[in-house]
Parts: structure tokens; C-alpha cells; sequence
């Protein structure tokens, strides 16, 4: 998914090039003026080769405040396009244009800001353009997680902004994110005392050089990281579950800067005190600048590499579940088996299946399938027919759909499969599978009317059964009704079937079902030979509708053509 792979993991690198960037091309509007230089006399030179042409160009974009702007503005719209989060970074130059603006009273700041805006939005605008073309996309997974949605708040949206903060505070040192699917559950940015004794020192230095007197450039480039930290924080403080590692990828070049701060002050404070006549005093500084980062990483290299690679807690919050589900989904007996989209959608679980593939996938919702028989080999190889049995598997995010299959097929046998010894048997990542045997089928099927003769539409749809109520139906109620197609083949083109109430008195459309079979997870170009397919069916009357007799119209038509299907015999 783009939110964790490399596109995301790029989020970081953007947002540290921004920031150098726009440091450049607005570091010589800080402090006074610089004092104009008198020209100086010509002079004779020799006319530059293309080498020093190109040097000439280089030097002179190095020294081009719009040139790092507009550089600025490049690696803003990269990563607009690389996370969601990165659309919130226009915001960092702007606080920081407005900080200058105001403290150092240069409005050329103004002409950088709206160049930087201008690339950014020329590379972005791809992004731009999908979002006008879907306008429901921009903000759909934003307005899921955010605690501006009162099924996040609870209610409570003040205490929800709250403990976010509370949380967001505790992430650098105390506890982080509490998810093993985005890092080592609750394992604080920095974890070992000396980077912990770094990010305390660089914060004590960061303060000082937001709030103390340490001289305009120092406190407006303070200025522009303390923007970063708030716009790289926000996304993960207004949504559930802070911190989220993977709302905060953007903050961690900004964050490493923090201790990053407190390592040169203590180096500085040994540097000013060290011996020169004593090689390893006098090397103190240096050592630290090298161990200290040395340090960390070997420390964050063994919590990886070492702990979380080999937590069992990781593989379940990957594709373990997945793995599991698919592997049992394959280890079932033969026999006819049939799969919700939602599990066979899963390219994990459709992998694992292969050799072994269900006999069709659709929505248990809108109706049922039923196989008329299936033929297993028998002891000495020979292909032995059986009565129909079928197995329905479910995703566990369908639990409510299994439920209300059960509760609409009560005699069916269910089991959950997919879990580890020691794992209950019923747990959340499970999937869960029905089993109906050939006699509980034909107990269905006896609950509709058997037609005789049968009705067959082209050469291969068959109405075999059909249920409708026998009592009169009155205005504004609704007829319920059930047809049980046989598949004597499937059709070469995906057919829509209709039914129409219409009445005998003038021929009126009084009610009226037009569509694919199955709610579409169904069509006629996958019905497999020998299967019946249940299609329950409900018509409402409006309220207004005349009495009288009325007939049931039906048939099979193209939809692309509107061509219907010729009744056969």
C-alpha cells in the first residue's frame, strides 16, 4: 500500500531537501542589510571554457534565492504525491515566509514563498487534477480516522485532542505508538538512555534558540524547524490512536534535528574545555559526534533486525492472518467450495489457492448456489458421483454477513478455520466456513414449488422452483419471492434478469426487480453446469397502486443490447 511502501518511506527524504531548501533562499534576508560593495574595475580575462561556464552557472544558481525556492518548492509537490500527509507541507514555508515578514520586515520573502507555491503546484498537479476528477478521494481515508468524526471522539472531542497531545508527548522518550503492525508496540523514538539524554539536552537547546536571545538567523531557522514539528504533527494528533508512526513519517528529519542539537552543544562544551596537550581529551568532541550516532544504531540495528523480526506479534499483524486463512482454505476435504469476494479478492489467499481454486465466488447476501453433485476419486482411482455438498467460506471482517447466514441457514455446520494451535478457535482472524450436505440442500430446495414443466430461457437457463405468498397483496406492501434457477451451461454473455408485477386490468408496471443475479457477484458467464442458484427476491407496491389481479412477468435480456433470452420448447 502506498501508505508503507517506498513512495511512503520517501515522505522523509522530501521533507529534509525542503527544508535545506528553503533555508537557503531565505537565510540573507535575516539582520541587517549587507553593506553594497563599490564595483570593481574590469579587468581583462580570458573567455571561459564550457567547464568554467558550467562552474559559472553552478555558482550562480548557489547563490540564487529564487533558484532555492523554487527548489523548495519541487521537493513540496514530490511530496504531495508521495503521502497523504505531505499535502499539509505548504503550510511549513508559509509560517515560515510569515515569520520573516513580520520579524525582519522583508517582503521579498513574499516573491519566494509564491515561486516555491507555483513549482509546487505544477508538480503536484497531477495529484490536483485526480482529486477534482474524484472529489470523494481527497478526504475519504482522512474523514475515517479523524477526531473530528464523532465515532472516533466519542463525543468527547476536547478530551480526544487531549490525550492525543498527552501521547504525541510521551512518544519521543516515554512510549510510542502502540500498534506492532508500525513499529515495536509502544517503543518511544529514542529508547536508550544516551539518545534519550540527547533529545532532553537538544530540546533544553532548541527553547533557547526559539524563545532566548540567540540572534535573528538562529531563532528564525528555530522558527522554521518548530514548523515542521507542528505540521508534521498535526496529522497524527487529529486522527485516532496517536502516535501513529505512519501519520508521522514526515516528522522524523525534523525530530532527529532535536537531538541532533543537543550532541553539538555537549560537543562544544567539551571541545571549549578540552587539553590541547591531551590527544584524548582533545579528541573528546569528535568521538562523541561519531559514537553517539554509532550507538543508536547498532541499538535500533539489534531492536529490528533481532526483536522485531522475530516476534510472532509482527507476523500476526502482517499477512500471517492471511497466510493461515489460505492455507486452511486449501487443507478442506473436496468438494464443491464457494468464497465471498471479500476473501477471494486477497491476493495472499487466492495465491495459496491456485491448484486448488473455489468453484465460484459471490455474495451469500443476495442469494445462495447450490452444486448439483461432484465426482471424487475412490480407493482404487475410479471417479465415484456423490450427493451435493457445499462449503461457504467468509473473511472475518464478514462476521455480521456469516451471522445472518447462519441465522437464515440454521442447519448449516459451521467451523472457523486459520488459527495456530493455542489460538481460540473462534478468534477475530479466522475465516469462517459453512458446510451443507446434499439432504439439507434438497430440504431447501423442497421449500419452493417445483414447476412442471420447468421454464428454459435460450439453451441454458432453467427455472426449476419458485416461491411467491398465496395471500393477497395489498397497496404498499411488499411480495416476496424466490426462483431456483438449474445451469444447464453458462452463457457466453452476462445476462440481467427482470420481474415485473404488472397489472391485468391495463397492463401497468406495479412493482419491479431488473438487474444481474446475486446483486452482480454472481453473472450468468460463471454459473458452473448442474448448479442451482437460489435467488431470493422482495417487490415493493406503492402505496397508490390499483387493486385488482395482477401477473408476474419475467425473463433473461442482454444488457448491453437489450436482446432477451427466447423461452426454449
Amino acid at each position: 500500500q502506498a501508505r508503507y511502501a517506498l513512495r511512503a518511506n520517501l515522505l522523509p527524504v522530501w521533507v529534509a531537501l525542503m527544508l535545506w531548501a528553503w533555508w537557503r533562499a531565505i537565510r540573507d534576508l535575516h539582520g541587517a542589510e549587507p553593506a553594497a560593495e563599490p564595483p570593481a574595475e574590469p579587468t581583462a580575462a580570458a573567455a571561459p571554457t564550457g567547464f568554467g561556464r558550467a562552474r559559472a552557472v553552478a555558482r550562480r544558481w548557489r547563490d540564487s534565492s529564487l533558484a532555492w525556492a523554487a527548489l523548495a518548492g519541487l521537493f513540496v509537490g514530490l511530496a504531495v504525491h508521495t503521502h497523504l500527509t505531505g499535502r499539509a507541507l505548504p503550510a511549513v514555508l508559509a509560517a515560515s515566509a510569515l515569520w520573516v515578514l513580520v520579524r525582519e520586515r522583508r517582503p521579498r520573502v513574499l516573491a519566494r514563498l509564491a515561486l516555491a507555491l507555483l513549482v509546487a503546484l505544477l508538480v503536484a498537479w497531477p495529484q490536483i487534477a485526480y482529486f477534482r476528477a474524484q472529489p470523494e478521494m481527497l478526504s475519504y481515508r482522512a474523514d475515517q480516522v479523524s477526531v473530528l468524526n464523532p465515532e472516533v471522539n466519542g463525543g468527547d472531542l476536547p478530551g480526544t485532542l487531549l490525550d492525543n497531545g498527552w501521547q504525541l508527548l510521551k512518544m519521543p522518550v516515554v512510549e510510542g505508538d502502540s500498534s506492532w503492525y508500525h513499529n515495536i508496540k509502544r517503543r518511544p523514538v529514542f529508547d536508550d538512555l544516551p539518545s534519550k539524554l540527547a533529545f532532553l539536552l537538544g530540546l533544553l537547546v532548541f527553547a533557547g534558540l526559539l524563545f532566548g536571545r540567540a540572534g535573528r538567523p538562529a531563532q528564525s531557522a528555530a522558527v522554521l524547524l518548530a514548523a515542521a514539528l507542528g505540521v508534521t504533527l498535526a496529522p497524527s494528533w487529529l486522527s485516532v490512536g496517536a502516535p501513529n508512526y505512519v501519520r508521522l513519517t514526515g516528522i522524523w528529519p525534523t525530530l532527529f534535528l532535536i537531538p541532533a542539537l543537543g550532541l553539538d552543544r555537549a560537543a562544544g562544551w567539551l571541545e571549549a574545555r578540552a587539553d590541547p596537550r591531551r590527544d584524548l581529551v582533545r579528541h573528546a568532541p569528535l568521538a562523541l559526534l561519531i559514537l553517539a550516532p554509532a550507538w543508536l544504531l547498532v541499538g535500533s540495528a539489534r531492536a529490528y533486525f533481532d526483536d522485531y523480526a522475530g516476534r510472532p506479534e509482527v507476523y500476526d499483524a502482517f499477512n500471517a492472518a492471511a497466510v493461515e486463512r489460505g492455507q486452511a482454505l486449501a487443507a478442506l476435504p473436496a468438494g464443491p467450495l464457494y468464497v465471498t469476494p471479500a476473501l477471494w479478492n486477497q491476493s495472499v489467499i487466492r495465491f495459496l489457492n491456485l491448484q486448488r481454486p473455489p468453484r465460484g465466488v459471490f455474495d451469500p447476501r443476495q442469494g445462495m448456489v447450490f452444486p448439483h453433485n461432484y465426482r471424487v476419486p475412490d480407493p482404487e482411482g475410479k471417479l465415484v458421483e456423490l450427493r451435493a455438498l457445499a462449503r461457504y467460506a467468509f473473511d472475518p471482517v464478514e462476521r455480521d454477513a456469516a451471522e445472518a447466514f447462519a441465522e437464515r441457514w440454521p442447519i448449516a455446520e459451521r467451523a472457523d478455520l486459520g488459527g495456530r494451535a493455542g489460538r481460540p478457535s473462534a478468534d477475530a482472524t479466522n475465516l469462517i466456513s459453512f458446510t451443507l450436505y446434499g439432504n439439507q440442500i434438497e430440504a431447501i430446495l423442497a421449500q419452493l414449488t417445483e414447476l412442471d414443466p420447468p421454464i428454459q430461457f435460450g439453451p441454458n437457463l432453467r427455472l426449476e422452483r419458485l416461491r411467491t405468498s398465496s395471500e393477497p397483496l395489498q397497496p404498499g406492501q411488499s411480495l416476496d419471492l424466490a426462483l431456483a434457477w438449474y445451469a444447464l451451461a453458462p452463457t457466453a454473455l452476462d445476462h440481467n434478469f427482470f420481474l415485473r408485477l404488472v397489472s391485468q386490468a391495463d397492463g401497468s408496471t406495479l412493482a419491479q426487480f431488473d438487474g444481474p443475479p446475486l446483486g452482480g457477484s454472481y453473472p450468468t458467464t460463471v454459473w458452473n453446469t448442474g448448479e442451482r442458484i437460489l435467488m431470493p427476491l422482495q417487490l415493493e407496491v406503492a402505496a397508490g397502486a390499483p387493486a385488482g389481479p395482477a401477473s408476474l412477468v419475467h425473463g433473461w435480456y442482454d444488457w448491453r443490447d437489450g436482446q432477451r433470452l427466447p423461452i426454449a420448447g
